[in-house]
């Protein structure tokens, strides 16, 4: 677990390096998935489906980022209980590159690294994982609020378990809901508050 910490730690100083034009002002905001808490509430909608309009984010969701030019680079953390058995924590690390519209509105992709800490609150079993994914969406400004649409793709994914017998495993995960489809995106809208200019 340290390991994947530190890894998105190195992850984000450097796209805090590489976004940052010292030419630039730097845009800095925080926000949050105001639909991430409602995926607790104990029914099959909010538990099961309900995630995928929240990148899986669950409980406290919150964001963090800077925008330098065109360039953006975001933190994103969440921490709730999906069900009575298990909590979840996640850590994101990431690069936009936005494509600027009309009325001040941003089009954007871009990439992300997630650690992902499933635990069963029952057994103390801990699931692991550190995921790489793939964003696209689309940002409407309002003075100084921000409403952000988004599609995340999961691509790649290393992970690991503290159950007996088990070892890392590293693969293609285009789905974490193979049973509806082998390719699913997921969806997730944030409200951000934009800090200063610097």
């Amino acid at each position: 677990m340290k390991k994947a910490i530190a890894i998105l730690c190195v992850t984000v100083f450097s796209l805090h390096a590489f976004a940052v034009d010292k030419k630039d002002s730097v845009d800095f905001y925080i926000g949050i998935n105001p639909i991430a808490p409602f995926t607790g509430i104990p029914n099959q909608f909010t538990n099961l489906y309900l995630p995928l309009a929240t990148n899986l984010e669950t409980g406290l969701a919150v964001n963090f980022g800077l925008i330098s030019n065109r360039h953006n680079a975001e933190v994103r953390l969440s921490a709730g209980k999906p069900n009575s058995l298990f909590s979840l924590w996640q850590m994101h690390s990431g690069y936009l590159y936005l494509i600027p519209q009309q009325n001040s509105n941003d089009l954007y992709l871009g990439g992300f690294l997630k650690y992902y800490h499933l635990k069963n609150t029952g057994t103390t079993t801990n699931y692991q994982s550190v995921i790489s994914y793939a964003a696209v969406g689309y940002r409407i400004r309002k003075d100084v609020f921000y409403f952000d649409l988004r599609l995340n793709q999961n691509i790649y994914a290393l992970s690991w378990s503290n159950l007996e017998n088990s070892s890392l495993d590293s693969n293609f995960v285009f789905s974490t809901y193979r049973d509806i489809s082998p390719v699913l995106p997921y969806f997730s809208f944030t409200i951000t508050y934009e800090l200063g200019r610097y």
